[in-house]
């Protein structure tokens, strides 16, 4: 995943009347009905695609940004954006109900060995978001991408801890690493 847009769409259309003789008119001034689109755009590197754009609304949109309904979907919007980044508690889920549960996964992590070292080159590694097993290029129950194998940076000798992924970039001196 190289990023997440939010982006909040206005869809507008004039209102009309109908004058005595029947012709439909504009009122003076214009009239408009609105409706607001939440979406979320995921930009991802992939060959296929290049991002994915979601609606948030199940259909009903709001007509006004002073409802509750607006507040909620913009709130469920930057909650999704947030997590889907990494820049919020990586410990909710989405109920599919429009709401971002907190969860308590610690179910999940006694599961996994504590000295459980990642494998790179064989059949199964440790995913070191979640802590599942898994077998491909990205962890089958978060997503997160198959950490990298590599010493540490060059520059300045920084090194990841065990099980945690490989950055593009040094923590500490800034250097791309991959």
């Amino acid at each position: 995943m190289l990023g997440v847009d939010t982006d909040i769409r206005e869809n507008k259309e004039e209102i009309f009347y109908e004058d005595s003789e029947g012709n439909e008119k504009s009122y003076v001034p214009p009239r408009y009905a609105c409706d607001y689109e939440f979406n979320v755009t995921i930009r991802v590197d992939s060959p296929w695609f290049d991002e994915i754009e979601l609606e948030l609304s199940d259909g009903n949109r709001p007509d006004s940004p002073y409802t509750d309904l607006y507040r909620q979907y913009e709130q469920r919007m930057h909650e999704l954006a947030d997590i889907l980044m990494r820049r919020d508690n990586r410990n909710r889920v989405w109920d599919g109900g429009g709401t971002m549960n907190r969860v308590d996964n610690t179910g999940i992590r006694q599961e996994r060995p504590a000295s459980a070292p990642t494998v790179m080159g064989g059949e199964t590694w440790v995913c070191p978001s979640c802590g599942a097993q898994s077998s491909g290029k990205f962890c089958a129950n978060c997503g997160t991408a198959k950490p990298v194998a590599s010493s540490g940076c060059t520059n300045c000798g920084w090194r990841p801890s065990a099980g945690q992924g490989m950055p593009k970039f040094c923590p500490e001196c800034g250097r791309p690493l991959q």
